[in-house]
């Protein structure tokens, strides 16, 4: 039950019938129930974005998969641990775990398994840029859905189809997937995805007029559609919204400094701020439905009975780039917003002061990505940090 009320993001209800899974099987010596209820809490917490939390929930469920020979559920563990992996960006670890778990799925035959891991192996091929192996792993899963007569994952292929497309720059290509998956029936989260990539196609073939009139409607008729939408729609759709491409924002990046460099300033950093409204209260949504829970306290305290949620976070429009500029506190102020995307998209630095807005073209994050990270561990260690701040910090600020 748990399992599904996950599936379903029904997160709060499948908390607290998995957190009664791991009691009563722990009280009943019963492992097996123990190490999936722990698993299906660290999906939870992987589709919140704690990768700690859902890696220390696969670490408790190993032992318990291991000393039962469960082959399927160190197959579904180990494509748990290659989701963080590939969330972290350690793509070395996140192979190693999706072609452990590939190979496990294949003895037992499992379809589905396949192709979800396939597709993991393809997002971390692409975003090596490997794109021979990409190609490869997504035309495994292509053949095995087709095979089987799989319509829903032939569909949600055709995502992949688009990104491989783009990367290689056949811009024709992707756009015969996308209108493939706008002729689908409607769906908010698919056409959403569908018209945002549409829109960078259009950015990318220099029509960025059109570009942003794609990106604005599909932005419109998300808002429109949130506002008339029931609690279970907007609890599925946040979830949805993390989707499985190693390019969460869909290119909106691309989009913005591109309407940056038309000249479009405002309009760009309006979309920027639209878009970082959306991503805001879609993890509110998330966040709001799933409190971190430790593994200690789910076996000292009994799942809460009734649990509910009082609904969403109230949706606040965003600031346009006038009302910031005002509310500067003098001349001599000046608000700096980034916008970065991944996979080798731009970055756009604004800058507003009272008087003006502009917008600089950086490298993209990509490329500091292993800087970043080596600040952050220096810094929460308390290490000496060297010459790496200033190399940082002309990157980013100078």
């Amino acid at each position: 039950l748990g399992y599904n009320l996950r599936i379903n993001n029904n997160l709060e209800a499948a908390r607290m019938f998995l957190t009664e899974a791991v009691q009563d099987g722990i009280a009943s010596q019963s492992l097996a129930p123990v190490a999936w209820a722990r698993l299906n809490l660290g999906q939870i917490r992987l589709m919140v974005g704690d990768l700690a939390g859902a890696l220390a929930y696969a670490d408790s469920a190993e032992v318990f998969f291991r000393q039962q020979g469960d082959q399927w559920g160190m197959a579904t563990l180990l494509e748990t641990r290659g989701v963080a992996g590939t969330q972290a960006g350690d793509f070395p670890g996140a192979q190693r775990a999706m072609e452990e778990a590939l190979r496990l799925y294949t003895v037992l035959g499992n379809g589905p398994g396949i192709i979800g891991v396939n597709t993991g192996l393809f997002n971390i091929a692409l975003a090596q840029g490997d794109m021979k192996e990409a190609e490869a792993r997504l035309t495994a899963s292509q053949s095995l859905a087709e095979r089987h007569g799989m319509t829903g994952w032939q569909r949600s292929l055709l995502f992949e189809e688009a990104d491989l497309a783009l990367r290689r720059g056949d811009l024709r290509q992707a756009e015969l997937a996308l209108q493939e998956i706008l002729s689908l029936p409607e769906h908010p989260r698919r056409q959403y995805a569908a018209k945002v990539r549409l829109a960078e196609i259009r950015a990318l073939e220099g029509a960025v007029d059109e570009s942003v009139v794609i990106l604005r409607d599909a932005l419109a008729r998300l808002d429109r559609w949130r506002r008339e939408a029931g609690v279970p729609e907007l609890k599925r759709f946040a979830f949805q919204a993390l989707g499985r491409s190693i390019d969460p924002d869909l290119g909106v990046a691309t989009i913005i400094s591109a309407a940056a460099a038309a000249g479009r300033t405002s309009d760009a950093f309006e979309i920027a701020e639209a878009q970082r409204a959306r991503e805001l209260f879609d993890r509110l949504v998330r966040e709001s439905l799933v409190e971190p829970v430790s593994i200690d306290s789910i076996l000292a305290n009994p799942p809460e009975e009734g649990v509910s949620w009082d609904g969403p976070p109230e949706w606040t429009p965003p600031a346009r780039s006038g009302d910031l500029q005002a509310a500067l506190p003098d001349e001599g102020t000046a608000l700096v917003e980034f916008v970065v995307g991944l996979g080798m998209e731009p970055t756009t630095a604004f800058v507003l002061t009272r008087r003006s807005i502009q917008a600089l073209s950086l490298s993209p994050v990509d490329s500091l990505g292993p800087a970043i990270s080596r600040f952050r561990v220096l810094v929460e260690s308390d290490m000496e940090i060297g010459s790496l701040a200033s190399s940082l910090g002309e990157a980013l600020m100078g």
